[in-house]
């Protein structure tokens, strides 16, 4: 049993050593992220937000690289009305990062610290809808939310040990998401601290 798993995680390690011994440009990742949510955390949401992505490094040089792939990401869409009550829903975003990446060597090359900064393109693909306390004589009622578009900046520090990195990643908002109609007030940006876990291969 104990060999089956020493042999499972060798076979995980050869990847990354094959791409340093042919000095691969490009590496791939998968990524998980569990964080909470600074736009909803003051309501009766969970605040809690979640997402996955995959994306790809070209690497300049041992300590820089661009990174860029997709990600699906859901967090909350708290909308509070003086006049109509309250209302709350989930967003599903698919979302386009272009970050540059510096790789910091450690130890050795197999333990980095991984810093990363740079702008993502945010497409909602579910929008929410008011519903403002099943009000269905309020003008909102039923329309969406959020706006089909938006820009963030994200912010990353990472550790990485061979194929498997984990650290922090945030998300900050530069664009107000709410949907406006002449009805609504306020505002909705995202602000997100995710904890990440990647593998790279």
């Amino acid at each position: 049993m104990y060999k089956c798993f020493f042999i499972i995680f060798m076979l995980m390690l050869l990847p990354n050593q094959a791409a340093k011994a042919q000095e691969k440009k490009v590496e791939f990742s998968f990524g998980a992220s569990l964080g909470l949510s600074a736009s909803n955390v003051s309501s009766n949401s969970n605040g809690l937000s979640t997402k996955i992505d995959f994306n790809a490094d070209y690497y300049f040089n041992p300590n820089w690289s661009l990174m860029s792939g997709v990600g699906l990401w859901v967090d909350g869409l708290v909308m509070d009305e003086d006049l109509n009550g309250s209302d709350d829903d989930r967003g599903l975003f698919l979302s386009i990062p272009l970050i540059a990446r510096y790789h910091l060597c450690l130890r050795n090359s197999n333990h980095q610290l991984v810093f990363g900064l740079g702008p993502a393109l945010n497409f909602t693909l579910k929008r929410g809808e008011y519903n403002l306390n099943y009000d269905t004589t309020s003008p909102l009622f039923g329309r969406e939310k959020l706006n089909k578009l938006g820009l963030s900046l994200q912010p990353s520090a990472m550790y990485r040990f061979n194929n498997v990195a984990f650290g922090i990643e945030g998300n900050i908002g530069l664009v107000n998401m709410q949907k406006r109609y002449g009805l609504t007030n306020g505002s909705l940006y995202f602000y997100n601290v995710w904890f990440k876990f990647c593998h790279h291969f």
